[in-house]
């Protein structure tokens, strides 16, 4: 049986999280993860799982991009607002 694995830093996000030490080291993947074009890859794919292929593994994807600029700016915009 297929249990997704909900990413918890967008949830983090939505509620207004600050930031925080234990933050420091997933934020850094996330921004590591950033092709020099700014965009992320599907690294996994649940095509063939789902009712329809969504975006190809290896390639651009931009869900994974959407999310990833949405955390960044919010943690960005709160480490602004603590210094």
């Amino acid at each position: 049986m297929f249990t997704p694995r909900i990413p918890k830093e967008p949830l983090l996000n939505l509620i207004g999280a600050p930031v925080n030490d234990a933050l420091e080291k997933p934020l850094g993947v996330i921004r590591d993860k950033s092709t020099p074009d700014g965009v992320w890859q599907l690294e996994k794919s649940l095509n063939g799982q789902m009712w329809v292929d969504v975006e190809v593994k290896g390639q651009p994807s931009k869900w994974i991009t959407l999310f990833a600029l949405i955390v960044l700016d919010h943690f960005d915009e709160v480490q602004k607002g603590i210094n």
